[in-house]
């Protein structure tokens, strides 16, 4: 197969960095996470609409919902736990710990659909995880609660692993884009349950906030779709996923040179932070070339 899939889960990371940058703004500004959350929900499925009705439906014509409730319910498992991680804990603690999905999609990979991963994959797999880690790090002492952080951070990479996987087993059968309209729709009905734990004081923004929302929305919602499509049609969660974590290697370049026409601050990490991120970014590109040696 070639490696041209690839470029689907890259532009979704650089995509899903934008979406980061223009988040991190508008919580800044006292979003509600559960609003923007079903927000975003809403809109990828709304998005998945021309997917269904113009993409590739070839092969399938299983019509059970189980299948598709599955896939939802851990996707929306995963976004609950990302959640409380970041309600109780620091991101510098939570993001890395999220990045252990990709060792997760490997090792489901050959536990629940029983297909081999190759060794390199493996080893850029682990890569990816120890670049998360040097891209994330900080030097500032954390208050926040440890234990709870790590135990939210591994059970939400578990959930959207587990997701990823089964999406890529049940696809054949009901046809790529057909089962990612389905799963989205369904998440979009289960995010309703998001709506008691709304504050009504912060459901409206003034104009500014509410156009860095309005994007952030949009950045999300298509790096999610995007993800979900190459898993779909192409299969080959772990490389999927490797090639997405290059997110952090993106996370420094973007920063670095275009957060201050946002007001991001990370541009100003000393230097010693900067080149630990930098090598970090260097692991993520070794981890997406081994992967596309495989191919």
């Amino acid at each position: 197969m070639s490696p041209a899939y690839l470029a689907l889960p890259l532009a979704a990371a650089i995509i899903y960095t934008f979406a980061a940058m223009l988040f991190k703004k508008v919580l800044e500004h006292g979003a509600n996470l559960w609003y923007i959350n079903f927000l975003s929900n809403v809109v990828t499925c709304l998005f998945t609409v021309p997917l269904f009705i113009f993409g590739n439906h070839h092969g399938g014509s299983a019509t059970g919902l189980v299948p598709p409730l599955i896939i939802s319910g851990f996707f929306i498992a995963g976004q609950a736990f990302s959640l409380l991680a970041l309600k109780c804990g620091d991101v510098s603690v939570a993001t890395p710990l999220l990045g252990t999905k990709v060792l997760m999609v490997a090792l489901g990979t050959v536990l629940l659909l029983h297909i081999p991963v190759p060794l390199l994959w493996w080893i850029a797999a682990t890569f990816a995880v120890l670049a998360l880690l040097l891209l994330r790090a900080k030097d500032e002492k954390s208050k926040c609660d440890f234990l709870p952080t790590v135990a939210y951070s591994l059970l939400c990479a578990l959930c959207f692993a587990i997701s990823d996987v089964y999406l890529q087993k049940w696809s054949p059968a009901y046809g790529p884009d057909r089962l990612v309209f389905m799963v989205f729709v369904i998440v979009a009905i289960f995010s309703i349950g998001f709506i008691p734990f709304f504050r009504k004081s912060r459901l409206l923004f003034a104009p500014p906030v509410s156009k860095w929302l309005f994007l952030s929305i949009v950045f999300i919602a298509i790096q999610a779709i995007l993800v979900a499509v190459a898993l779909s049609r192409f299969g080959n969660a772990t490389a999927v996923n490797i090639a997405f974590a290059s997110r952090g290697m993106w996370s420094v370049v973007l920063t670095w040179f275009l957060g201050s026409f946002i007001g991001n601050q990370e541009h100003l990490l000393g230097k010693r932070m900067f080149v630990q991120r930098l090598f970090g970014s260097a692991l993520i590109l070794l981890a997406i070339f081994l992967v596309m040696l495989k191919n």
